[in-house]
């Protein structure tokens, strides 16, 4: 229950949605309801901006919650464009027919959530997703790691070719011990837990959604570190806006002595109580006291009413009356509360039985009144209510990276040599991607850094050497795509395998074409 009339709204701040482009959205709701004022409405307005982006197609799911209700919509397949706004105009009933209420509660919760239907999810990448979590499992075990980071009596094994070629900037915070080998260095500007997810980030290309606290001190060190895709994708983070809507209140407390033996039958008592709304000044109050034929009980009416009420004036009145006798001891309490019909009286006029008096009582009056004035407060928070972790993803950047690693040779600790053509390569790395390359290394022991195969094609050493570093393959023609296939299937290597297959018959692309924000 609130003070707005039908159609009246409150809108939540606009807010960015970054997986969206950067887009600017807003929340609005309708306590009274937009199309039907039985009722609650609930809409999603996608706000003009200078974005140059045109429809936009999203899930929707709006939930709302109070202290006993639940309601659920789901919205498939949406398409906003700019101005544009989508949602229900029957989320939850209000109010019957007659116009009585049914539905009160002192605070309500309204989530929307949001589902880009446009954007490739991580999980539908499957090679992106592999690449990530082999560089998890190679973060986890420090297999053939080449500098030691300590940071609050913990220890990082991690690999600098990989530190280098995602966050250049992170060597500058590090204290190098020159003494020992291998290297080790410690470091200070950053908290345990924050290098923690630091370093996840630099390997796997992802972040967890539910980092709570961390949050903000993770924004901080990405600045610091200049790293521009953790910030892009810390950006498209879920953030829940928590919106408090408080409407004014004016409050009158007052105690009224009433001596039965004084009021007629069929008479009543008026008082008037000064309040400072946008729309009246003076409340009337009226009591009415009749006892029934039987003279068994003692039938108590209340009014309340506004003078030169205007009908599209939102007033809300709630009132509390405890009933005592003279000593002051409690017989009774009595509460309503309501709006103003378009007359100037209250819905909430009623009568109630409070057994027989014969002598004096007191009324303990507690009244409030709200128009359509309100303070909001904004609050955002971090959608950390589900037990399981879920993740935010941007592991084309991470692709991308690690093939400009590859590109570059630097950092390379181990050459392959292949009939005529030479790759410089990471083998911890590449150890960790194909079982192929652990035998490879273990079979042929290098001289000199370099290790030689004469029995694979030097081209399709090539593209397997690239797709696991990038997750990706170059375009190929079908005869060249059928022999990798058929090389990928002879090394035992699945996800290349299913790869060829799935571009053979045209299931997939290869290489994604925007950011993958999946989670």
């Amino acid at each position: 229950m609130c003070p707005l009339k039908y159609q009246q709204q409150i809108c939540s701040p606009s807010f960015v949605v970054g997986i969206l482009g950067g887009t600017r959205w807003k929340l609005i709701l309708y306590p009274k309801g937009f199309y039907d004022p039985d009722y609650m409405s609930i809409y999603l307005l996608r706000e003009p901006c200078r974005r140059k982006i045109g429809i936009i197609s999203v899930d929707l799911e709006f939930t709302l919650k109070t202290t006993h209700v639940q309601r659920k919509k789901v919205l498939h397949d949406v398409s906003f464009m700019e101005g544009k706004c989508h949602g229900e105009g029957r989320l939850l009933r209000i109010m019957y027919r007659n116009g009585n209420y049914i539905f009160s509660c002192k605070q309500i919760c309204v989530t929307c959530r949001i589902t880009c239907r446009d954007y490739t999810s991580s999980h539908s990448n499957l090679d992106l997703l592999l690449l990530s979590n082999h560089l998890l499992l190679l973060l986890k075990s420090g297999h053939l790691a080449d500098l030691a980071v300590c940071c609050q009596k913990r220890e990082f094994l991690v690999h600098t070719a990989i530190l280098k070629a995602r966050c250049p900037k992170i060597f500058n915070s590090l204290d190098f011990d020159s003494s020992s080998l291998p290297k080790r260095a410690r470091i200070k500007k950053f908290k345990l837990p924050v290098l923690r997810s630091l370093l996840e980030y630099i390997y796997t290309g992802r972040i967890a959604v539910s980092v709570n606290n961390l949050r903000a001190k993770l924004y901080e060190a990405a600045h610091r570190l200049e790293m521009k895709d953790l910030i892009e994708t810390m950006d498209s983070l879920p953030d829940i806006f928590s919106l408090k809507t408080i409407f004014n209140v004016e409050k009158c407390y007052f105690t009224w002595p009433i001596s039965k033996p004084h009021i007629k039958e069929e008479e009543s008592l008026t008082r008037i109580l000064h309040f400072n709304t946008m729309y009246f000044h003076d409340l009337i109050m009226t009591l009415r006291i009749d006892t029934n034929p039987e003279n068994i009980q003692t039938r108590l009416s209340i009014y309340f009413r506004i003078n030169n009420f205007n009908e599209y004036c939102p007033i809300f009145l709630w009132y509390k009356i405890f009933l005592k006798d003279i000593i002051g001891n409690k017989l009774q309490c009595i509460h309503r509360k309501n709006a103003f019909r378009n007359d100037g009286t209250w819905f909430g006029d009623g009568s109630f039985d409070i057994g027989l008096i014969t002598g004096e009582f007191l009324l303990e009056c507690q009244i409030e009144v709200s128009d359509e004035r309100y303070t909001s407060t904004v609050k955002t928070i971090i959608d950390d209510s589900s037990f399981n972790t879920r993740y935010n993803y941007n592991t084309v950047q991470l692709s991308r990276d690690m093939k400009l690693l590859l590109e570059s040779g630097k950092f390379s600790d181990v050459t392959i040599q292949c009939k005529d053509q030479t790759f410089a390569v990471h083998r911890a790395f590449l150890e960790v991607r194909f079982s192929f390359f652990r035998k490879l290394f273990k079979q042929f022991k290098s001289r000199n850094g370099c290790v030689k195969i004469n029995s694979v094609s030097p081209i399709l050493l090539s593209y397997l050497i690239l797709y696991a570093y990038s997750g990706t393959i170059k375009p190929l023609q079908q005869k060249e795509m059928i022999h990798l296939r058929r090389f990928a299937n002879a090394l035992n290597a699945k996800a290349l395998e299913q790869k060829c297959v799935s571009f053979l018959y045209g299931e997939n692309e290869f290489s994604p074409l925007h950011r993958n924000s999946g989670g």
